[in-house]
């Protein structure tokens, strides 16, 4: 859940609105979010995300896919995580025939994809350093 909570937001940084400040932009994405994962919403939540956090989600199931046990060592804990849990939860035929967009749904029903104010983590305000926002 953090990992993709984090990436969204570090993503979302390097967008700007017109008339927004880049703090503003980036809580109303994580917003954006927040709504499209509390309706199920895949195709508004896959709307939001970046190019960047697109080619996360498909390395993911690359990783599922076709990781070893030395390529596993170096992964993050979050990302070994969902790596795990897809390759025991999911049949490996199936697994073969997943998108980025079934993915996201996976997440959804697995509730490793959640809406954060339903655990009480709310918005305050956002920092940006770099290409890097922390919400």
């Amino acid at each position: 859940m953090w990992r993709i909570f984090t990436l969204c937001v570090l993503a979302f940084a390097t967008m700007a609105g017109c008339d927004k400040s880049p703090e503003e932009e980036v809580i109303a994405r994580f917003e954006l979010g927040e709504k499209a994962i509390g309706a199920q919403d895949v195709a508004g939540y896959r709307a939001m995300l970046s190019a960047e956090s697109i080619k996360m989600y498909n390395e993911t199931i690359r990783l599922a896919l076709e990781s070893d046990g030395e390529e596993a060592k170096k992964l993050s804990p979050s990302t070994l995580q969902i790596i795990l849990a897809l390759r025991n939860r999911v049949p490996a035929e199936d697994l073969r025939h997943v998108a980025m967009e079934d993915l996201v749904q996976w997440q959804m029903d697995q509730e490793m994809l959640v809406v954060a104010a339903d655990y009480g983590v709310l918005v305050h305000s956002a920092k940006i350093s770099g290409d890097k926002a922390v919400i």
